[in-house]
C-alpha cells in the first residue's frame, strides 16, 4: 500500500477520521488474507509529526502485525520526512514495529544500497525515499547499480512518478531505466493512481483514502496483493471504500445565488444521497455573490436526508465582479503550492542558491508544523526557528 496520509483532513472534522479508519480496515483485510509481510511505499503519515491519536491507532494495527509476525517495510514519503530530518517512522522502527529499508553507504560519488531480509520469507528489501522539491532524484543518479547482482528475491521500494508513463500531477518524476535491474518487485508510491505493469512488475496501488476533493470525486481507495513464486507473478487489488459519493455538478452560469440555491435542492430532492457523501461541485461566473449561496441551509438539508458528509468545490466559479481573476482547477493542496512555487520562482532567485523551488518547498514544510499538545509557545517558535536554519544550513 502508499500514500494512506495518516492525519489528513486535519482541518476538517468530518472527514478527519476516515484515513485512519481506512488503514485499520486495510490491516485487518491483510491478517485475513494472511500475507506473508506489508509494504508501505511512502507517505504513510502527512505530516512528519502526526496527531496522537493517529499515531496511537497505526501503532496499535502496527502491533498487532507484529504479534502475528508479519513484517511491514516502509520508505518515507515527501509528507513523512520534514526538511530538518526528522520522521515519526524512524520512532516506530526503533519500537520494532516497522523497518525502514532505505540505508545506504555513501562513498562521495555512489551510494550503495543495503538490505532488509524478512526472517520468514527470505525476501529482501531496499529502496530509495521520496522528499519535497525532488531532493532524493540525485540519489538514482548515483545509484550504485550493483545491488543487480545481490541474490535472492529482491523488492524495491521508490516513492515518484514514472516520466515514460505520462503520470502528471507530481514534483517527483524519475525515468523507468533509473530504477535498478534484477529486482523480482517494484513498489511504487507518491501519484494517488493505480498503475501496474506486470511485464516490468512496477505497482502503483493507488492512495488508500482521498487527500483532496478531486481524490473524493473519484474516489476508489485500496492496496494490492501481490503473489510470487519464481516466475509466476499476480497481483489483486483490494478495494477500501468507507462510503459511497454522489457528485452534483452545477452550472452557475449567469445564475443568481438564490437560482443555484434552488438548483441544489431540488437535485437532492430527487437524488439518494443517504448514508453517502455528498459533493456540490459549482462552476461558471455567478451573478451575484457566492457568500450569498447559503450553503449551512444546504448541509443541514442534506443531513434530514441522511447525507453523511457534504463538501462542496468552488474553484471554478466565480463572480461577474472577478471573472479578469483566472480560476484554479480543483487540485490537491500539494498541486497547488507546485504551480504557484513554479509561477514565482523567477522572482525569487536568491544569491548562491540553485534551486529556489527545493528552498521555497522546504521552508513551506517547516511553516506548516503544528504546534504539538502541550508544547509552550516557546518551545514551538524555538523548534520552527531550528528546522528553519537547518534548511537554509545555519
Amino acid at each position: 500500500m502508499a500514500d494512506c496520509h495518516l492525519g489528513s483532513w486535519s482541518n476538517h472534522p468530518d472527514l478527519k477520521d476516515y484515513s485512519i479508519i481506512a488503514f485499520e480496515r486495510a490491516i485487518d483485510q491483510c491478517i485475513d488474507e494472511g500475507v506473508d509481510f506489508i509494504i508501505i511505499a511512502g507517505d504513510l503519515f502527512d505530516t512528519s509529526i502526526p496527531p496522537i491519536d493517529v499515531l496511537r491507532r497505526c501503532a496499535a494495527k502496527l502491533r498487532q502485525l507484529k504479534e502475528r509476525n508479519i513484517g511491514v517495510y516502509v520508505i518515507s514519503g515527501s509528507h513523512d520526512y520534514s526538511p530538518s530530518g526528522k520522521t515519526m517512522l524512524s520512532v516506530l522502527e526503533d519500537s520494532g514495529l516497522l523497518v525502514d529499508v532505505f540505508k545506504y553507504e555513501d562513498s562521495g560519488e555512489k551510494i550503495r544500497l543495503k538490505f532488509a531480509e524478512d526472517a520468514k520469507t527470505g525476501a529482501k528489501f531496499t529502496g530509495i525515499m521520496g522528499r519535497k522539491g525532488s531532493l532524493e532524484l540525485s540519489f538514482y543518479k548515483r545509484l550504485d547499480k550493483s545491488v543487480i547482482d545481490e541474490p535472492g528475491k529482491k523488492i524495491f521500494l521508490f516513492h515518484a512518478g514514472i516520466e515514460d508513463r505520462n503520470f502528471a500531477g507530481g514534483d517527483m518524476h524519475i525515468s523507468a531505466g533509473d530504477l535498478p535491474g534484477g529486482f523480482v518487485y517494484y513498489a511504487a508510491g507518491h501519484i494517488h493512481k493505480q498503475y501496474f505493469d506486470p511485464e516490468r512488475r512496477i505497482v502503483f496501488p493507488g492512495e488508500l483514502f482521498p487527500t483532496s476533493f478531486d481524490e473524493l470525486e473519484n474516489y476508489n481507495g485500496g492496496f494490492v496483493i501481490a503473489k510470487i513464486d519464481g516466475d509466476s507473478f499476480g497481483i489483486e487489488r483490494k478495494s477500501v471504500r468507507l462510503f459511497d459519493v454522489v457528485l452534483m455538478k452545477i452550472d452557475a452560469e449567469n445564475k443568481s445565488p438564490l437560482a443555484v440555491e434552488k438548483e441544489i435542492t431540488e437535485k437532492m430532492e430527487k437524488t439518494d444521497i443517504n448514508g453517502k457523501v455528498l459533493l456540490l461541485k459549482l462552476r461558471g461566473i455567478l451573478d451575484g455573490r457566492i457568500s450569498d449561496i447559503n450553503f449551512n441551509s444546504i448541509a443541514a438539508a442534506a443531513e434530514q436526508s441522511g447525507a453523511l458528509i457534504v463538501k462542496k468545490s468552488l474553484s471554478a466559479v466565480s463572480t461577474k465582479e472577478m471573472d479578469d481573476i483566472a480560476a484554479r482547477p480543483a487540485q490537491s493542496t500539494d498541486a497547488i503550492e507546485r504551480e504557484m512555487i513554479r509561477e514565482c520562482s523567477e522572482s525569487l532567485r536568491l544569491q548562491r542558491i540553485a534551486d529556489t523551488e527545493s528552498l521555497v518547498s522546504n521552508i513551506m514544510s517547516v511553516m506548516e508544523e503544528e504546534k504539538m499538545e502541550d508544547e509552550t509557545n516557546a518551545t514551538f517558535e524555538a523548534r520552527l526557528k531550528a528546522n528553519a536554519k537547518k534548511v537554509f544550513g545555519l
